[in-house]
């Protein structure tokens, strides 16, 4: 994985014929320069960006004076893809003011706080994060993603201990400047994309079973003392439901899938038994640390709670479908038994449902991610395909 930082058009990542390019926009940015940017980086790349087609639009130079003069600057993101996959780039706005004084920032945390030397940045992540020496871990957020630092500071202390896998444990979380900050211990291993190519199937289905009864574990925790991520679940579910089809055509889905998605969410979307849980809500290879010992490859960590939320449990299995298991046969199920889960002949159904109501659903590059067989051009076969044990 690389980072850029865009400053000129010189600055650009290749222009490469297996790059797919995204607008990623949980940092935010100005409403003003997002569709020229769009448009610029469709035109640069010769493909949709953001549901922007390729058209005239203003010079890029043009957009990148307007972005340095709104004290904005572009991240370029490329993760690692997996073998005879598109490149996956993802742009993401923040200030220049939070690109350039983090470190420093960090600095200043490690010395108050005596944490040992050496401050490196991770060259990923939706906010800055930073190793700080071989055993902790600093992570900063802006101003504008309380939330996320309010939520993942509640998550992580929630759970400190609970979990058959390690989680980070907070050693300390406040302000310093315009940054909300959290010190964490740091955990040991790598991450179980970039590990995955070199595991065997047997030790696959073993850290699917591990997986599978750390969510277990999670989802019985209490959330009583869990008021940071108290979501209406009913009004969210609903408000997901009604700008579905609008969302998933703004990521570039096309026909014949963004018009089946009413239908099917109209017949399938899940009712609410009102069971609540703990939830992750992205669990992912990328979120999971993995490191081999005594033969085995085994789960060393479970990291980054910014998003999680307290709703209902089969919300999860969304993520752990698509960006976990992958649709590779009998992961799933693996994982599922481990969990505990009561699997029906709905559930797959069900899953395709959650997944396209997801606050961050891309069908579209699910649709690249998981394999999708010829004979299959309707949401309902693909979810028995994708999410059938």
């Amino acid at each position: 994985m690389r980072t850029w930082r865009v400053r000129t058009e010189a600055d650009l990542p290749p222009r490469e014929s297996d790059v797919r390019v995204s607008w990623e926009p949980q940092l935010g940015e100005p409403a003003t320069l997002r569709r020229d940017w769009c448009t610029c980086l469709a035109g640069e790349y010769d493909q949709p960006v953001g549901g922007v087609h390729r058209e005239p639009g203003r010079p890029f130079r043009e957009v990148l004076a307007d972005t340095s003069r709104q004290n904005i600057g572009l991240w370029v993101t490329f993760p690692k893809p997996p073998p005879g996959r598109f490149r996956h780039a993802e742009f993401k706005m923040q200030t220049v003011s939070e690109g350039d004084d983090c470190a420093a920032i960090v600095d200043a945390i490690r010395r108050d706080l005596s944490l040992g030397a050496g401050v490196k940045r991770f060259a990923f992540g939706s906010v800055p994060v930073f190793a700080v020496g071989d055993e902790h871990v600093v992570k900063l957020f802006p101003p504008r993603e309380r939330s996320c630092f309010n939520a993942e500071r509640a998550a992580l202390t929630c759970i400190d201990g609970v979990l058959p896998i390690p989680t980070p444990r907070v050693i300390a979380a406040g302000e310093r400047g315009q940054w909300l900050y959290i010190v964490m211990g740091r955990l040991s291993g790598c991450s179980l994309a970039e590990a995955w190519p070199t595991i065997e199937v047997h030790d696959r289905f073993q850290l699917m079973r591990e997986a599978g009864a750390a969510l277990a574990a999670l989802h019985a925790t209490a959330t009583d003392e869990l008021a940071p991520l108290a979501v209406d679940w009913p009004r969210f579910m609903d408000a997901q439901r009604a700008s579905c089809r609008d969302r998933q055509l703004a990521r570039g889905l096309g026909a014949p899938w963004v018009d089946a998605v009413g239908d099917f969410l109209a017949r399938r979307a899940p009712g609410d038994d009102g069971a609540r849980a703990l939830l992750h809500t992205e669990v992912m290879r990328e979120h999971l640390l993995v490191e081999r010992r005594e033969d085995a490859w085994h789960i060393s960590g479970l990291i980054d709670f910014e998003e999680a939320m307290v709703g209902a449990p089969e919300y999860e299995l969304a993520s752990a479908g698509i960006f976990l298991t992958c649709a590779e046969p009998g992961l799933l199920r693996a994982l599922l038994d481990a969990y505990g889960a009561e699997v029906d002949d709905e559930l797959p159904l069900r899953i395709m449902a959650y997944a396209l109501l997801h606050r961050y659903s891309d069908l579209g590059w699910y649709l690249e991610r998981l394999p999708v067989p010829d004979d299959v051009g309707d949401l309902e076969s693909l979810a028995r395909r994708w999410f059938t044990p």
